[in-house]
């Protein structure tokens, strides 16, 4: 008798294991399909894996056990889902002897399989195998089907089929993913219908930041655009803020400081987040910098931002800097070194043209005869485009027999020729930086 109960309790176990481990692969299963409905395909896939390892884990253990098909199912659908599709098609194959599957089950088998064709390079059978799944009644699995269909679709050359279906996908990641591939090919109009169609719904701005921000470099205003549509959409205000933080930052490489100024308020207006909040403060406060056009003027827009933005590191080092540059534009010695080398810092290590270049022409205005001037002279051509021409005319003008004037007129010289010059500088650097206090750290940001 006790024999016979020992068997019952360790069936009872055994079938309470057998279901725990099915459970738990399906909350898994649902956690997935949640994550990839949201277009965050990083966690669906994290979540597949682990559902897969489950399921296997049961099918393992109880390889004779009547419901060894749904165990089947779950590890051959979330093993092709996660990627790993020799082992899903596999699984999907031994659960296809098991009868008695319903339509669902099916249609999930057949989305899978389509998934694992993209991923194996027969996207023509994967488009034939996902596209009648694409409007099917199960809202989930039609979106992961018309994900997987536009890959497909896009990988047959049919653009316009892909972006329709992008947009049925309703993915944020998808989104982001064919948008790159586009524009790796130079496909600028397809990239910006792909981010415009579903801008207003993304509720994950940050899987496409990097594709809009490559629109940006060659398309600042569409990329704009898609960001201003996102503004009104359904992304969280404090997305919609680093988004706005991100298309200040394109402004600003672009020379757009007014652009960059308007995203960044807007970012403040958003969102109080405090983290935000800093890094917007700093960087307002270096645009300031670089738009400065004296040290002292920098300087004082600094101090203005630490005080509303303390202890943070970007502000310490630009403060750093600037104090070295100060020292180098203060220092007196009789050939301009130092002053050009304070205009060096201010245009390598600040970012500051305005700044730089008003240095570079202070060499000239003060030592108009050293061997320096000709060289500030191009320098401050090199940050100003539109007066270039005109910096290097004075160099030929007046400074016809220095090697700068030399190179400008294209002809012959040997590298000996700049290297006093350049010894005159490393001599002025050496000083400058021999003082240990603070400022010395910025010693290693001027590259001879």
């Amino acid at each position: 008798m006790r024999r016979g109960l020992g068997l019952l309790a360790l069936i009872a176990t055994s079938a309470c294991a057998y279901y725990n481990g099915l459970y738990n692969a399906r909350g898994l299963v649902r956690r997935a399909e949640s994550a990839s409905r949201d277009g965050r395909d990083s966690t669906a896939i994290a979540a597949w894996r682990e559902a897969a390892a489950k399921a296997d884990t049961v099918i393992a253990r109880y390889p004779r056990s009547r419901w060894i098909d749904d165990a089947l199912l779950l590890s051959g659908t979330s093993s092709a889902f996660a990627g790993h599709c020799v082992h899903g098609l596999r699984r999907l194959g031994e659960w296809e002897k098991h009868p008695g599957a319903d339509t669902r089950d099916h249609t999930r088998a057949s989305v899978a399989r389509g998934a694992c064709l993209v991923r194996l390079g027969e996207p023509a059978r994967a488009l034939d195998t996902l596209a009648p799944f694409v409007s099917h009644s199960d809202e989930t699995l039609s979106r992961i089907a018309a994900a997987w269909a536009a890959r497909a679709a896009l990988a047959t050359g049919r653009s316009d089929s892909a972006i329709a279906l992008a947009r049925a996908a309703g993915s944020d990641a998808l989104d982001g993913e064919l948008a790159r591939q586009a524009l790796a090919v130079g496909d600028v109009a397809r990239a910006t219908r792909i981010l415009g169609q579903r801008a207003r719904e993304w509720r994950s701005p940050s899987l496409v930041y990097a594709p809009l921000e490559q629109l940006a470099r060659v398309n600042r205003g569409s990329a704009d655009s898609i960001v201003q549509i996102t503004q009104s959409g359904r992304a969280s205000r404090l997305d919609r803020a680093r988004l706005s933080v991100v298309a200040a930052s394109w402004a600003e490489r672009a020379g757009d400081e007014q652009s960059a100024r308007r995203h960044y308020d807007r970012a403040l207006g958003m969102s109080a987040d405090t983290a935000l909040v800093t890094d917007v403060i700093t960087r307002l406060a270096l645009l300031d910098v670089r738009t400065a056009v004296t040290v002292d003027e920098a300087r004082a827009r600094l101090e203005r931002a630490r005080a509303k933005a303390a202890g943070t590191v970007q502000l310490a080092q630009v403060d750093t800097v600037l104090r070295l540059a100060a020292r180098l534009a203060n220092t007196s010695d009789g050939t301009g070194a130092s002053l050009f080398l304070a205009g060096e810092v201010a245009r390598d290590a600040i970012g500051a043209p305005f700044l730089a270049r008003a240095l570079f022409l202070e060499v000239t205005r003060i030592h108009p005869t050293s061997s320096l001037a000709p060289k500030a002279l191009l320098a401050a051509a090199s940050l100003t485009p539109d007066s270039a021409a005109v910096w290097r005319a004075r160099v030929l003008s007046h400074y016809p027999g220095s090697p700068y004037a030399r190179v400008l007129d294209g002809k012959p010289m040997t590298s000996e020729a700049m290297e006093a010059d350049e010894r005159v500088l490393r001599q002025a650097w050496a000083r400058a930086t021999a003082v240990r206090d603070s400022a010395s750290v910025a010693a290693q940001r001027r590259a001879p």
